[in-house]
């Protein structure tokens, strides 16, 4: 859940797969979007196409066959400008010398995930001087020893990249790190060398000014590292540096935040989920003075004090699972980061502490989000007039008072999804509320009772369908039977609530005949010579073909919903055998769903534009709030026709008391496979999530 290093270029593939009917590019393989960009990727190209316009400055041509790039390789397009090359998964073995000579503008480059080594590299970026580089991303690449940089092949410190702003070195195995070997890059912003084997590194000989953001997400890290160059003088390494990821590292503890803060004064945003830490230590991000987006989430049996949080430039926190799933006794944890903004608490099982008296600190507070939790009931918020957005999702809430957001004039968002509502009344918030044309309510997938009580929220929705977030799709009837598990869209409240007479029916019936018979006998009569007209055309013109253009270009191969306690063996069997063996690119919401959204609409969006569902079933999944809820997405799939793209993988026998209703239907209608230890079983299992993943 990192903020990545090529969001720009994903943007513009997102656009390629946008609802986008014509090209500017007709007589190429490729797809382009706009004048400036080319889509072609997945076309098994081997050489570049012919028939692209000049005028593109972004060429993406991820996962085709380019196994050399040869020195004329690019000499189709040497007269345009680009400045954007895409060539991720392309199954590259080797680059020639002058490979890229003439991409004189060339600006962004990925060459992530081939078969390349770090020489292959080196001798193919000598020309890339003349251009202005400022990104390039390498990740992948094959090392031959875990030591980054490998002697007399260190990339860095060539000429040819001194221009470079970013640099991206994840998933390439590196278990120790050099910052000397960026020493001759005086413009760097941002390092990414995520999803390594990093457990230490060393430091640069002098400060970096320039580096702003730097990824350590998914290493091994046991501790805080170091960022001090000298820490009697509180020299800092990267004097500059803003943005910290941390997550989904092995660090125990916090306490060398406290040290180690001296020498990070500037940074604004650090991300520390799903590590292994056992407690938060007093005062432990006090040192960090221009702190304001902490991440904390994911952190199992965390032992926390009023002090632990203390900051008075925090703005923005998002913790999880705190405290043995628990923040019950600690009232006053906000007691000291008075001046948060944004607020998510996720998965503490918050319901006998009072939710007005721990948050009471926090006068400034406009978001605050309470996922996953146990609440029944929601208390009086009145007192936060600054709030804007509220998201109580996923907890056990049956009924809405109006004195809960009553005085909230400022309010813009409202979410209660997953919870226990069985009506929404007029009653239920304020008529302010109701008629504001800036706020938006989402009470999906909520158990509504779709009968006469539900009338008067059914007649609003259906004329507020745009401030109703997630209709129809999402608004499922629990009761009566005859619209259970269907939209409530199909409840008319008109026909069931308001029967009309038998007799007004039929003399309103007789009347709309009668008069239809009269229209239809003066049109025919005055129109007789046009109908005539259009009847002789219609036999006497010529067939006309047909032709279907689909669209299944996907961001993702798949996506993957698991209980995070089932984290080793996505990481080192699905991981490993699906992306890095099978080169398919998986979604999985810890590491590739970015921080700060609304995370249930994040996991609805990256399943639409993911080509494959698979749910990763055990006894955990079947406990876990979050994953009930992609189960429900699953079934929903299944009814609108895509059953061929769900696979369940069960990695051990389901207790009896898991297997619900929605979870038989799964198992009765879509294509599963268990996992087993036995080696040949193994075998037959990647043999079918192979099959899967190539339909």
């Amino acid at each position: 859940m990192e903020r990545g290093f090529i969001v720009s270029v994903l943007a513009l593939t997102v656009i390629a797969l946008g609802p986008v009917k014509s090209s500017f590019c007709p007589d190429s393989l490729c797809f382009c979007p706009d004048v400036l960009t080319a889509d072609c990727s997945n076309r098994n190209l081997q050489s570049i196409p012919a028939g692209l316009p000049s005028s593109i400055r972004t060429l993406i041509l991820s996962r085709n066959k380019f196994h050399i790039l040869r020195n004329d390789t690019f000499d189709p397009i040497t007269n345009f400008n680009i400045t954007n090359l895409v060539m991720d998964n392309c199954q590259m073995k080797n680059i020639s010398e002058r490979s890229f000579a003439s991409l004189e503008k060339l600006e962004y480059l990925d060459l992530s995930f081939n078969n390349l080594n770090v020489k292959d590299i080196n001798n193919g970026i000598k020309y890339l001087g003349k251009s202005s580089l400022r990104v390039f991303n390498m990740s992948g690449t094959l090392f031959d020893s875990r030591l980054f940089p490998v002697r007399n092949n260190n990339v860095f410190l060539t000429r040819w990249l001194r221009s470079l702003r970013e640099v991206v070195i994840r998933s390439c195995g590196i278990r120790y790190f050099s910052f000397k070997s960026f020493a001759k890059l005086t413009n760097i912003s941002k390092i990414d060398l995520g999803n390594n084997l990093i457990s230490n590194y060393i430091l640069p000989n002098t400060s970096v000014p320039s580096l702003q953001e730097l990824n350590f997400t998914d290493n091994y890290f046991k501790k805080v590292p170091g960022f001090c160059l000298d820490y009697a003088r509180r020299i800092p390494a990267f004097p500059n540096l803003q943005t910290l990821h941390l997550a989904v590292n092995d660090i125990r503890e916090t306490a060398n935040f406290i040290k180690e803060g001296f020498c990070l004064k500037y940074v604004e945003f650090l991300n520390v989920s799903h590590t292994s830490f056992q407690e938060i230590s007093l005062y432990s991000f006090l040192s960090l003075s221009h702190l304001q987006i902490l991440i904390i989430d994911n952190l199992h049996g965390v032992t926390l004090d009023s002090r632990s949080l203390s900051s008075k430039s925090l703005r923005t926190l998002s913790i999880g699972r705190m405290v043995q799933n628990s923040l019950i006794g600690f009232a006053d944890i906000f007691s000291e980061c008075r001046n948060i903004k944004s607020l998510k608490i996720m998965n503490t099982g918050l319901s006998k502490t009072d939710v007005v008296e721990m948050l009471s600190p926090l006068k400034d507070l406009s978001y605050l989000a309470i996922v996953n939790g146990e609440i029944e009931q929601m208390t009086a918020l009145n007192s936060f007039t600054n709030l804007t957005s509220i998201d109580f999702s996923f907890n056990r809430i049956k009924e809405i008072r109006k004195s809960v957001v009553q005085n909230l004039t400022t309010l813009k968002l409202l979410v209660l999804r997953g919870n226990r509502l069985s009506n929404m009344k007029e009653s239920s918030l304020s008529a302010l509320l109701w008629k504001k044309k800036d706020f938006w309510i989402d009470v999906s997938f909520n158990p509504l009772d779709c009968g006469c009580q539900l009338e008067w929220f059914r007649l609003w929705v259906e004329n507020n369908q745009n401030r109703t977030v997630g209709y129809p799709a999402q608004y499922i009837c629990a009761s009566p039977s005859d619209l259970k598990d269907k939209s409530i869209a199909n409840f008319d409240p008109i026909s069931e609530c308001h029967k009309i007479s038998p007799y007004v029916i039929l003399a309103c019936i007789s009347f709309a005949f009668v008069s239809l018979v009269i229209v239809t006998i003066v049109l025919l009569r005055k129109f007789r010579w046009d109908i005539k007209y259009y009847i002789y055309t219609c036999k006497n013109r010529k067939p006309m073909g047909y032709k279907r253009f689909t669209d299944d270009e996907f961001l993702y191969d798949g996506f993957v919903a698991y209980n995070t306690n089932d984290r080793k063996w996505i990481m080192s069997e699905l991981v490993q055998m699906v992306e890095r063996n099978n080169k398919y690119k998986l979604c999985l919401h810890e590491r590739d769903i970015l921080p700060g959204g609304i995370f249930v609409d994040d996991i609805l969006e990256s399943i639409e534009v993911s080509r494959k569902f698979m749910l990763v079933l055990s006894n955990n999944f079947m406990d876990d709030q979050w994953c009930k809820y992609e189960t429900a997405i699953a079934n929903h799939t299944l009814v609108d026709g895509g059953g061929h793209k769900l696979l369940l993988i069960l990695l051990q026998d389901i207790h009896s008391e898991h297997i619900n209703k929605s979870l038989k239907v799964l198992l009765n209608s879509v294509s599963h496979v268990e996992w087993t230890m036995n080696r040949n079983g193994q075998k037959l299992f990647w043999q079918t999530v192979k099959q899967f993943m190539g339909r």
